[in-house]
């Protein structure tokens, strides 16, 4: 069973005030700004990069900011479904009969009519394992103000919930925030299911495409193109976060620390 909500009208986007906010990768502390968290693309200054403390990192930086250089590894995947190959729609269809019992929800609101508490909730075990805060959180909502959300729920005849995924949507595209679902249902790949029906949702809704965020193996089979993505990695010499290759400077290469512009 298939629902849909419409919005109603949205406020007035407000200015966002610069703020950094800090966490922790193996014991070290290191910046970032809230928008950086579940924002699509963050709007940042020089100015805002060089008052910045240090270790800091900002990614998805808006091309016509200036700031940022393309980062060595991770690009943001982009799916139009009517660009996919007859080999990626034989293997979707496939998967998507595994949930062809269960029953699918698709709401679309104003992300002015969201609370904290609401979007928390929704987040669920991703935002716990991603140590998503009420802090990223309030940014998203504030980055969103006057844009319409897209929320996709799945759950089976008996009402368990199999996942919630959320998206924002913007005049030319459907921006993936995060999905959450369920650990029983690992096998029948949930997280892939949900992104195709973003994806087939963005094309039902006339935009031009899905973007999917920065590049995992498990996007790309979803994948008909990749766009580059700026960054800024602002280190002190001889930090140990640019030997780890699980840490957040792993997306720059070596000449691209403290490379603010491009």
């Amino acid at each position: 069973m298939m629902t849909k909500t419409d919005p109603v009208a949205p406020a007035v986007r407000p200015t966002i005030k610069t703020v950094y906010l800090q966490e922790h990768h193996k014991g070290l502390p290191y910046y970032y700004l809230p928008e950086d968290a579940l924002c699509p693309y963050v709007s940042i200054t020089l100015d805002e990069v060089l008052e910045a403390p240090e270790p800091f990192f900002v990614y998805n930086i808006r091309e016509e900011c200036g700031v940022g250089v393309p980062a060595a590894r991770g690009r943001n995947v982009i799916v139009e479904p009517r660009l996919w190959t007859d080999v990626q729609r034989k293997r979707f269809q496939k998967l998507s009969k595994a949930f062809s019992g269960f029953q699918s929800m698709v709401t679309v609101g104003w992300i002015d009519s969201l609370d904290v508490s609401t979007v928390m909730g929704w987040g669920g075990d991703h935002f716990l394992y991603y140590h998503v805060t009420v802090k990223d959180v309030k940014a998203m909502l504030t980055w969103g103000e006057g844009l319409r959300y897209l929320l996709l729920q799945v759950a089976t005849r008996e009402g368990e919930l199999v996942l919630t995924d959320f998206s924002i949507l913007t005049k030319t595209e459907c921006c993936a925030i995060f999905c959450d679902w369920a650990e029983k249902f690992r096998a029948i790949s949930p997280g892939i299911y949900a992104c195709i029906l973003a994806a087939e949702e963005t094309e039902r809704r006339g935009l031009g495409r899905y973007n999917l965020g920065i590049e995992y193996p498990y996007k790309l089979s979803m994948a008909t193109s990749l766009e580059t993505t700026y960054g800024v990695a602002k280190l002190p010499p001889s930090h140990p976060f640019l030997d780890d290759p699980t840490g957040p400077a792993a997306v720059f290469g070596r000449e691209q620390i403290n490379q603010f512009t491009r």
